[in-house]
């Protein structure tokens, strides 16, 4: 087989990335999310709402999947836009700043750069006009979490709150929450919190659903594999523990790991590295669903719940 290339690898990940399964709290947020549509309207004080959870438990795909209903013309920055979303970047190992935060809102307008003299009124007065030249009525958050690491990022985020004439969705972890638990302040800008959990993978439906979404992500490997098998469907629900995220990486680094090594189809050793890089703790011999035991055969882990047969999973 011809190796892959370093882009070709790349983009089957952003394919993988881009498959959406509906999600059991899905009718919910959406729901939440048309309402801030009707209610959002220019000249409002700004209405919120946050979806909230773990990495991975598909809240930033659950609020993409909803605004993929509203087809988008942005080919210049005064384009019809009317929901806007951005992803808060840069916050690892460190507070963010106002600026670090308005340039990324900035972005999701088609408008980043940040003069060192702007203030927080200055770069709020940018961000509405920009809005209302591309008629934006939604500006969804990713990472929304990181905007009250920091006091002035908080206060950026109290301003936008306060008079945005578009509403606001963010999308973050639990520890958004904490943030805003006590703030009255923001707290009355909210009018849903939508917490997604991972799917109970052990339960009939749960498996249903993981293992629908793994048919479909099948599709966009081009390399054979053992998926759609019982075994091994059933080894990556236990490696990922309903997290769809978790299930998406692995996808990711046990293909990477073929296309490196020139195979012409991902092994079970592929999911097995696999596992071992997206958790190193739980490499271990009894941990690792992956790793063949007594010459093949799935590890205890990866038996069904007591009671369930093949075919109900």
């Amino acid at each position: 087989m011809t190796r892959l290339t370093e882009d070709e690898i790349e983009q089957v990940g952003r394919e993988l990335e881009s498959v959406y399964v509906p999600h059991p709290w899905g009718d919910e947020v959406f729901r939440a999310l048309s309402d801030l549509r009707v209610d959002g309207r220019s000249g409002n004080t700004a209405k919120g709402v946050i979806l909230c959870g773990e990495a991975g438990v598909g809240k930033t795909h659950a609020f993409l999947a909803w605004a993929g209903q509203y087809p988008q013309v942005v080919q210049s920055p005064c384009d019809h836009r009317p929901v806007a979303f951005c992803k808060i970047v840069g916050g690892k190992g460190r507070q963010l700043s106002y600026g670090n935060v308005a340039a990324n809102i900035l972005a999701a307008f088609g408008d980043r750069v940040v003069a060192p003299r702007e203030t927080i009124g200055d770069v709020i007065s940018r961000i509405f006009r920009r809005a209302e030249e591309q008629r934006t009525k939604i500006l969804g958050i990713d990472e929304g979490h990181l905007m009250l690491r920091s006091s002035n990022a908080a206060e950026f985020t109290k301003a936008l709150m306060n008079h945005a004439p578009f509403a606001l969705a963010f999308i973050g972890e639990n520890s958004l929450l904490e943030a805003l638990d006590g703030n009255a302040s923001f707290e009355r800008r909210i009018d849903e919190v939508i917490e997604l959990k991972v799917y109970d993978w052990k339960s009939v439906a749960g498996r249903r659903a993981l293992r629908n979404m793994l048919r479909h992500q099948r599709r966009c490997l081009p390399l054979p594999s053992d998926l759609g098998t019982y075994e091994l469907d059933v080894a990556v629900m236990v490696s990922a523990r309903g997290n769809i995220g978790r299930q998406t990486r692995l996808l990711r680094k046990a293909f990477a790991n073929a296309a490196w090594r020139g195979g012409d189809r991902i092994e079970w050793r592929d999911f097995e590295i696999a596992h071992d890089r997206l958790d190193p703790r739980s490499g271990h011999r009894a941990r690792n669903p992956f790793r063949r035991q007594h010459g093949g055969g799935l590890s205890p882990e990866s038996r069904p719940p007591e009671g369930r047969s093949r075919d109900e999973l």
